[in-house]
């Protein structure tokens, strides 16, 4: 129940700051050829994100592995170089 009385509010708060966010999102919407342009700088943006942190463009798998088994911010900085070692 101790649990309940954190999290309910923690939760109550998260929640109404996910609305506002898709609200403010729906408002500012890209239109016009902004459609076309805004999703290659997102990509752009993730590939150049990429570069350094390869993990990224994984579905989570590898990066949750690494969590569990508590090396996930070494696995970050290990593979943010050329030469991983660690990974098979």
């Amino acid at each position: 129940m101790g649990f309940a009385i954190v999290a309910g509010p923690l939760i109550g708060l998260l929640a109404a700051a996910l609305v506002r966010v898709v609200g403010w999102v729906a408002h500012h919407q890209l239109r016009a050829r902004l459609v076309l342009v805004g999703p290659m700088l997102a990509f752009s943006l993730i590939g150049l994100l990429a570069i350094a942190y390869p993990l990224l463009l994984g579905n989570g798998k590898d990066l949750t592995h690494e969590a569990f088994l508590s090396t996930g911010t070494k696995a970050l900085d290990c593979c943010s170089r050329s030469s991983c070692s660690s990974r098979s």
